[in-house]
């Protein structure tokens, strides 16, 4: 019985070595998420497991989409797991890490939290760089997000999508080369949330224009130096050109300088400073070739220019000049550098600009750089001065081609019929009209708003003053009643001719005078009835005015009285002699009719 009892338990256990092990239960679980908060893009390590041999699913927030799965597989004979996810755009705070054991059915999560951050399409560059910053993990639908850089507003109102994602882009401002911080914040994200970008400003050089002849101004602008960097020094070719320029607060500078004598091709321009090393700065290439230049660069016609020839072959010759198609210059030849110099004198052309171009037995039109000459309006006054009268001839060039001119003198309009040539100019006659002052302005306009103005100038000495003729001084004139009072004065004379002026006041200080004439012609004037004097002492002088509006001197003031007796006293006198003559014809009258004087 015992013997049998063995056998049974030593095959049963020989029966259970040798069939295969059953799957081992276990529950899904996460032991840890590495790190557990972070920014969208960031890489985590989950630590946990589910039963050995299933499948297993990581989701994101929630596990009813497969748009939400982050990872999937199997566990293998290990039941233990090692998964690396990377989290995806979501707003920030916390989110779910969902690990799911596909067979089974469960799920466990683990909390991972959402930090809002900001990259750069770009981490350096010179300033201008237009850069993009891309923001997440803000909050959802965030408003009022602003880009700072250095602490000073770079972009704003910017708004977040439903994720908490935003982009935006600007261009980096002037500012020292080094290290620059951007920086981001908005209507619930506050600036300490978030990690800055460090920008590294380097520096940037250029010229304008890149390509010219020898003595061409060029501009040479630089930025990203350090802040006030002093003695920055421009080279050419390694030579310096330009000395002593300084940077300002943002390391930014801007100067000039001439191209030197040099040959025909490419040449190096660079910068550098006390704190910048030429090594630093990308070199500017200046490009010489065949220019034309002329100084000055507008004027009148008839003007004197100089023509200054760069870049040309060494020692050409037959070097010419074109004025708009016409030749002024022929005949030069360059020297060894490639340079000449001409002058020839503006011919007869309208306003505008004109095309000047130059070439060469070698150097075609094509190839040089040409400037244009400004060809202003002139009027030219022969004489320039003269009396009221003179025959003055204007001469106006520049105008505008077959163009009707408007000439005035001062205020008033000249009456001529005048138009310009097809090169713009003109020629008219006239005589100096009379007009008040010396100095007076002629003008000449066109149609197309083409104007100028040249001084014409009269005599300006007055005329004599002349003398007080009658009423004499201290004359008395009539007896009674208003009287027609004639006012005489001796005669002057001037080349412009001459006017006068007559005053007539009760005071002698003329402060009211009572009558006043001027521009009287003849040296005399007769009051009318309506200006007849009556009973009172009076005061008169005269003055002469010319062609020009020049005065002279008042003459001495003329004291008179009109009448003796003033009209109301003059008829009260003839009323009492009449009432006396009356009385005494009455008288008469009356004794005659008695019988006489006596009685018998």
């Amino acid at each position: 019985m015992r013997i049998a009892i063995f056998t049974l338990v030593t095959l049963t256990l020989v029966m259970g070595l040798c069939l295969p092990l059953s799957h081992e239960i276990q529950a899904a679980y996460i032991s840890s998420l590495e790190p557990n908060r972070g920014p969208v893009g960031q890489t985590v390590q989950l630590k946990g497991g589910v039963t050995c041999g299933n499948n297993y699913q990581v989701y994101w927030d929630s596990s009813d989409t497969q748009a939400n799965l982050l990872a999937q597989g199997k566990s293998g004979g290990v039941c233990t797991l090692l998964i690396e996810i990377k989290i995806p755009e979501a707003a920030k705070g916390k989110h779910r890490v969902i690990l799911r054991d596909v067979e089974e059915g469960t799920e466990v999560f683990y909390d991972f939290t959402i930090l809002p951050a900001i990259t750069a399409s770009a981490l350096s560059g010179t300033t201008g760089t237009a850069i993009n910053i891309i923001g997440t993990g803000f909050s959802v639908s965030e408003a009022n997000i602003t880009i700072t850089y250095d602490g000073a507003t770079a972009k704003g109102d910017i708004t977040a999508d439903a994720k908490g994602r935003w982009s935006t882009t600007f261009n980096i401002p002037e500012s020292p080369k080094g290290e620059r911080s951007i920086q981001a914040s908005g209507a619930v994200t506050t600036a300490a949330e978030v990690i800055p970008i460090l920008f590294t400003v380097t520096p940037k050089f250029n010229v304008e224009p890149t390509q010219g002849g020898t003595s061409m101004v060029v501009t040479a602008a630089g930025t990203g130096f350090s802040a006030e960097e002093k003695d920055i020094k421009i080279t050419f070719d390694g030579l310096p050109i330009k000395t002593g320029v300084s940077a300002d607060i943002n390391g930014s500078f801007r100067t000039t300088f001439s191209v030197p004598t040099a040959v025909k091709g490419e040449h190096i321009i660079d910068a550098s400073g006390v704190a910048t090393a030429a090594a630093e700065v990308p070199n500017a290439i200046f490009i010489v070739g065949p220019s034309l230049f002329i100084q000055p660069t507008a004027g009148h016609v008839g003007d004197q220019v100089t023509a200054m020839g760069s870049g040309f072959t060494a020692n050409e010759s037959d070097i010419r000049v074109n004025y708009d198609r016409s030749q002024v210059v022929s005949g030069y030849t360059a020297d060894a550098n490639g340079a000449w110099t001409a002058t020839f004198a503006i011919p007869a052309s309208s306003a505008g600009n004109h095309p000047i171009t130059a070439a060469g037995a070698i150097t075609s039109t094509e190839t040089v750089v040409s400037p244009s000459f400004t060809v202003l309006p002139q009027l030219v006054l022969n004489p320039t001065s003269g009396e009221v009268g003179t025959t003055v001839v204007a001469t106006g060039t520049g105008f505008g081609e077959s163009q009707p001119i408007v000439a005035t003198y001062d205020d008033i309009k000249l009456a001529l019929d005048l138009a310009t040539d097809p090169n713009g100019s003109f020629t008219a006659t006239f005589k100096a009209p009379a007009a008040f002052g010396s100095q007076h302005e002629v003008s000449a306009k066109d149609n197309a708003g083409n104007q100028i103005v040249a001084s014409f100038t009269t005599e300006a000495i007055p005329p004599p003053t002349p003398s007080p003729v009658s009423p004499s001084a201290d004359t008395r004139i009539g007896f009674v009643g208003k009287q027609l009072i004639t006012f005489k004065w001796s005669e002057v004379t001037d080349p412009s001719g001459v006017s006068y002026v007559l005053e007539i006041s009760n005071q002698d200080d003329f402060q009211s005078p009572i009558l006043r004439y001027k521009d009287l012609i003849k040296p005399e004037y007769t009051l009318s009835k309506v200006e007849a004097l009556d009973y009172g002492k009076y005061y008169w002088r005269v003055k002469a005015v010319d062609g020009s509006g020049n005065e002279s001197d008042w003459t001495a003031t003329q004291l008179f009285a009109v009448n003796r007796l003033k009209t109301n006293v003059f008829f009260i006198i003839v009323g009492i002699v009449a009432v006396l003559v009356i009385l005494i014809v009455l008288r008469i009258i009356t004794i005659s009719r008695r019988g006489g004087w006596f009685e018998e």
